[in-house]
């Protein structure tokens, strides 16, 4: 909601130093399952290193910080970095800059401009945690009665594609209301201090607003039939072209860390803070609760149906409203889950 979507966090501390097996066995035996099947290979060359930037999030974030808090990208004969950035854009230009191979991005102007160097190979959650907020003691009550009144947004981010979602499902546009453009913490004291009638901002910035003053949920990602806010990772054109074993094995350790995410929400809210340096867990745990956490299984599901593209679809189709972008892509040119399907066939066959 990076997610957010892609959600602005604290920032990022400087990139970790790669971090590098100091043996074979070490990482044998931090690996457990599966391990042996890679030993050949683990004593033959070095391990294939990948590094992978994602927002400082559980949504982004956890998945990749659970793998390589139980050994496993190493079981899997990967050596992997990830490193915790505060924007999508910033990820995105470290990818086309090569310091980056695998980004994780929710929907967001910037992936567009990505596609050229890279590809959404995965589907990881869908985020909800981005909300329409009115005063709970104010008049505004619907989506419908923010015609003329002053909301605040994040221009360029999933608070301005919801709020337009939001608006669209009343028969408004953004210019039915006084659309204001805040940095997140500028909504935040703007709203509280009483000098806007709605907002729409995603967590932690809408914690630190509910915890304040009783609020009204007027619209979020799930509120609308069809639409969802997915979040999903990208590998540059290099991988996922020369290197399709080391992706299809990265895959299948997602498959599995996800499905350990979704058991264990709060467990991985703490591991993820911690690998990323965090003052605390809170905005991680506060995550918990507020997205819709897939299985593995649903993930493979929704490449089946259709629905993943079609999440895409009606993306670009709003951001194309909003005039976020210039031009919309259509999902064919934007995906290529092979690598994922087979990915989630061995490891759900195991």
């Amino acid at each position: 909601m990076n997610h957010k979507s892609d959600q602005p966090t604290r920032p990022a501390p400087a990139n970790p130093a790669r971090r590098r097996l100091l043996g074979a066995a070490a990482g044998l035996a931090a690996g457990g399952l599966g391990a042996a099947v890679f030993a050949p290979h683990l004593a033959r060359a070095a391990l294939p290193s990948i590094r992978i930037g994602y927002n400082g999030s559980l949504t982004a974030g956890g998945v990749t910080c659970v793998a390589l808090h139980f050994g496993w990208f190493r079981a899997a004969g990967l050596d992997v970095t990830g490193i915790p950035f505060t924007t999508f854009p910033a990820q995105a230009a470290a990818l086309v800059g090569g310091s980056l191979d695998i980004t994780i991005p929710g929907l967001n102007p910037a992936v567009n401009s990505l596609i050229p160097h890279a590809k959404i190979v995965s589907l990881d959650n869908l985020l909800d945690d981005v909300f329409v907020l009115s005063r709970k003691s104010g008049p505004i009550r619907t989506i419908s009665d923010l015609r003329g009144k002053e909301v605040g947004y994040v221009e360029g981010t999933g608070s301005q594609l919801v709020l337009g979602r939001a608006l669209q499902s009343a028969g408004l546009s953004m210019s039915d209301v006084k659309a204001i453009n805040l940095q997140p913490d500028g909504i935040v004291s703007t709203f509280l201090g009483g000098r806007l009638d709605a907002v729409s901002i995603y967590l932690p910035f809408e914690a630190a607003i509910t915890e304040r003053v009783p609020v009204r949920v007027l619209a979020r990602p799930s509120s609308f039939k069809g639409f969802a806010y997915p979040m999903f990772w990208m590998a540059s054109n290099a991988l996922a072209q020369k290197h399709t074993d080391t992706l299809v094995r990265l895959l299948t350790v997602k498959a599995r860390a996800n499905d350990w995410r979704k058991a264990n929400l709060k467990e991985a809210a703490a591991i993820t803070a911690r690998h990323d340096r965090a003052p605390n867990d809170k905005p991680y745990l506060q995550q918990t609760t507020a997205e819709d956490w897939l299985s593995s299984r649903q993930i493979l599901a929704a490449y089946g149906s259709g629905a993943f593209a079609r999440w895409l679809a009606e993306g670009e189709k709003l951001m194309l409203q909003q005039k976020m972008i210039a031009a919309a892509l259509a999902p064919a040119d934007m995906l290529d889950l092979s690598h994922d399907k087979l990915a989630l066939g061995r490891y759900l066959k195991s």
